[in-house]
């Protein structure tokens, strides 16, 4: 589902994500290699994560050259499932006890979405390393 996005190149995505759950559920050189093919097309994310599902990494940090922003929420602010909004579609991914996900193609539906991350990305703050 991820490679979805991969279509739409120089688009600028927009997700609430469970980060620790998704490397889990794929594997850090799989996740690697999209957001590899990712910055290859051109592609921007601008990414919000609960708190008490974040990583410790240097690889995975909010970076120009790699065309990401990442948000991180406070504590009392948690899920387990996330969703990329791109363009007119929605892209939902469960976590990894359900494992399941879809899209949902509607410019009605990706603007209420847009409009519920833009409210959580201003509650949130710049992502920092935790070393």
């Amino acid at each position: 589902m991820l490679r979805e996005v991969l279509w739409y190149p120089g688009i600028e995505m927009h997700g609430i994500w469970s980060i620790s759950e998704v490397v889990e559920l794929l594997g850090v050189e799989e996740f690697k290699e999209f957001h590899q093919k990712r910055i290859k097309k051109d592609i921007w994310i601008n990414i919000v994560w609960p708190q008490d599902k974040t990583l410790d990494t240097q690889w995975l940090l909010s970076d120009p050259e790699q065309k990401r922003a990442i948000r991180v929420l406070p504590q009392q602010v948690s899920w387990d499932m996330g969703y990329w909004i791109f363009g007119d579609k929605v892209l939902f991914i469960s976590s990894q006890r359900e494992l399941f996900g879809f899209v949902v193609q509607s410019k009605g539906f990706a603007a209420l979405m847009k409009a519920q991350f833009d409210v959580l990305w201003g509650l949130s703050k710049e992502f920092k390393n935790k070393k």
